[in-house]
């Protein structure tokens, strides 16, 4: 199971090969930093919301420490929403921030770029549409470009570990049955 840093570093690299931008010009939005000069796309998820019900999968491992041989991790699935943005200085041609992102709204297809989302087993499912939002900051038009994906994604990474019971000790009680009404009360202690 991944992690969710992995999980943004793979869907940020997938965005990079799709969209053939260099690494710098792909980043994920509301970072504390100056953004790229255009173009670029900046990247965010949004809601997350659970599919199906989750359980619990178990597994052993006796090498573990005393009282955590056994690990408990919650699996499940989560529907998770992709937000891409692109923003070019180009307004009417194949590099402006619409044509920048159906071509990497399409490329979510190729394998080159599934297997970077698989590895770490987030599926996109839904590619919605593109619109096209031009902006003007500072009196400089600016094209910009919205898309949503949604995606399945692995639930978080939720594990406890719990150990078998070291000792187990009581008393038996025993009587031979056949006449002698005094039980024998014997303790133990078991490892």
């Amino acid at each position: 199971m991944s992690t969710w840093t992995q999980v943004h570093d793979a869907v940020r690299a997938a965005i990079v090969t799709a969209s053939g931008y260099p690494s710098t010009k792909v980043i994920w939005a509301f970072q504390n930093a100056d953004i790229p000069k255009l173009p670029f796309i900046t990247l965010k998820f949004g809601s997350l919301g659970t599919v199906g019900l989750d359980y619990l999968e178990t597994s052993t491992d006796l090498l573990r420490l005393p009282g955590e041989e056994i690990k408990m991790s919650v699996k499940g699935t989560r529907e998770m929403s992709l937000e891409m943005q692109a923003f070019t200085a180009s307004t009417a041609d194949s590099n402006d921030a619409l044509a920048v992102l159906e071509l990497v709204r399409s490329s979510l297809l190729l394998p080159p770029i599934r297997e970077q989302f698989e590895a770490v087993e987030v599926t996109p499912f839904d590619p919605g549409r593109v619109n096209f939002i031009p902006d003007v900051p500072n009196t400089e038009f600016r094209g910009r470009a919205v898309c949503e994906v949604r995606c399945y994604v692995p639930g978080p990474l939720a594990v406890a570990y719990v150990g078998y019971i070291e000792t187990v000790e009581g008393e038996i009680t025993s009587s031979d049955g056949v006449g002698d009404p005094s039980p024998v009360v014997t303790p133990f202690s078991v490892p």
